[in-house]
């Protein structure tokens, strides 16, 4: 039997072990076309896993579960920010159900894959062989991880769904470079693109039979709430600034950050070089650098200790570190994603800095699209940007309409940079600069709302047209910091520009 898609997609159904991936910009209403989809099945008594790399499980069950008046309904959520109780925030791993997992970021892939194959067995152990999976974001994942990584995690994801005859739906932000989404394209049986058109967005399914060539309108996202930000009451306040004294300027920050680069050590390690590169490649994104050392004993043998300076942070062996980072390359999902411990140096060193070096815009977007979603879905706080020119923020219509939803939220938003043309200039708070760091720095800070866990801060500097260099961090005292010295040299005004 078919899976009712009215409604939804352009298309009235799915055969079984079919799979769709969205194209697009952002905040199209491709959220509310997922939740959707999962409420659709819901109402059809099959079962429903919602990945979320940007919300928390308690906004994923009332945007899905609630508003099909089920609120029992078998819909398992799996979150990436550690925390399964269903809050904003956390560090745990641990679940409050069966139905509610966690995994620490939406670094750990294969933490990510184990928690859907779980998913469906407890569904299927509950009677529920039918059920439809949405991954509400993809764009996360690629930034935490080499793209190639993603690849091979959505490979088996998507054909575990496709031999157990279930259906998905994932989500890729069309800010991510083509090659990427030609690639990922490959994996799906059907491609829904999205677009802004004269009068709001726009999608049309392309790749299954029967499925209508013309743009049609996007179904109204309102009826989901999916991305409406949270009420909320409080706008972000003045960081009380660190008991340290502040950097001089950005740039500083940046060197110093550097300077705290943390070292992988391997000891004695008699493993092949390819096994030994993709840990460098991996580690490498973490600001951590990884080298082996032989020693006049025989112990320890093939085992990794994380530190900074020479004070160490964690060790483990080598072995659960390699395992830990590497999704399966089988075709098949038989042994894709079995149950494995995944080393706390992991995730101490994915909660600490990821470092930019050299890279380019594309890059950079995404990450400036984590932390502006972030702002978003929290729904209160503050957030400032750094454009280096104000006009940018129209440079790219996605931008445009990122802000524009910002400023439409309970969100307090502070830009930076070279005076320039904004539209609504009265909706933000302005910071202008003829020269100086203000026009050569890219950076985007959340303050989080009041929440520690949802802290997030980039700050970048051009090193060369369109190459930067910098960090991006979610330690809560680095966000302080940093948001304190722009509140500092860049004194708030006294309201919104007018």
């Amino acid at each position: 039997m078919e899976y009712d898609t009215r409604e939804v997609f352009p298309a009235a159904a799915l055969a079984p072990g079919r799979t769709v991936l969205g194209v697009g910009p952002s905040l199209v209403g491709e959220r509310g076309v997922g939740y959707r989809f999962l409420q659709r099945g819901l109402a059809a008594a099959e079962g429903g896993i919602a990945v979320t790399t940007t919300k928390s499980a308690a906004q994923v069950r009332d945007a899905v579960a609630a508003d099909a008046a089920q609120p029992d309904a078998p819909l398992a959520v799996i979150t990436t920010d550690g925390n399964a109780g269903g809050g904003v925030g956390g560090n745990g791993t641990g679940a409050t159900d069966e139905l509610c997992r966690s995994v620490s970021s939406p670094a750990d892939l294969t933490g990510l894959g184990i928690a859907i194959t779980e998913a469906i067995e407890i569904l299927a152990e509950r009677g529920t062989d039918r059920f439809r999976l949405v991954i509400d974001s993809l764009s996360p994942l690629a930034v935490y991880n080499e793209f190639q990584r993603v690849y091979r995690f959505l490979h088996v994801v998507l054909g575990r769904v496709s031999t157990v005859g279930g259906t998905a739906f994932c989500y890729l932000p069309s800010n991510t470079v083509e090659e990427r989404t030609g690639a990922v394209r490959g994996l799906a049986d059907g491609v829904l693109e999205f677009r802004e058109g004269t009068d709001g967005p726009e999608y049309r399914l392309q790749g299954l039979p029967d499925a209508p060539d013309e743009w049609r309108p996007v179904p109204d996202e309102t009826a989901t709430g999916s991305d409406a930000p949270p009420a909320a009451d409080e706008r972000g306040g003045d960081i009380v600034a660190p008991s340290t004294e502040l950097p001089a300027s950005l740039h500083e920050l940046i060197e110093r950050l550097a300077a705290e680069r943390r070292t992988l050590t391997v000891y004695n390690y008699d493993g092949d070089t390819a096994t030994l590169e993709t840990l460098e490649t991996y580690f490498d994104r973490l600001n951590v650098d990884v080298r082996t050392v032989e020693t006049a004993v025989e112990t320890p043998r093939n085992t990794a200790i994380l530190h900074r300076g020479s004070e160490p942070i964690d060790m483990a062996p080598f072995g659960a570190l390699s395992r830990a980072v590497r999704v399966e390359e089988s075709d098949t999902d038989a042994d894709a994603f079995g149950p494995a411990d995944r080393p706390t140096l992991l995730r101490r060193a994915e909660g600490d800095n990821y470092s930019v070096d050299d890279d380019g815009k594309r890059y950079l977007v995404d990450v400036s699209r984590l932390i502006e979603q972030q702002a978003l879905d929290v729904g209160r706080g503050t957030l400032h940007a750094g454009f280096q020119r104000l006009d940018r923020l129209t440079d790219q219509y996605g931008t445009r309409r990122v802000y524009e939803r910002l400023a439409a939220s309970p969100v307090t938003v502070h830009l930076y940079g070279e005076h320039g043309t904004v539209p609504d200039p009265g909706d933000y708070h302005l910071h202008t600069a003829p020269d100086g760091e203000l026009t050569e720095a890219w950076f985007v800070a959340f303050d989080g709302g009041g929440d520690d866990d949802r802290k997030v801060a980039l700050v970048c500097e051009e090193t060369a047209p369109g190459r930067y260099r910098g960090f991006w961090t979610r330690r809560p005292e680095l966000v302080d910091e940093t948001i304190a010295y722009l509140q500092q040299t860049y004194p708030v005004p006294a309201g919104p520009a007018q």
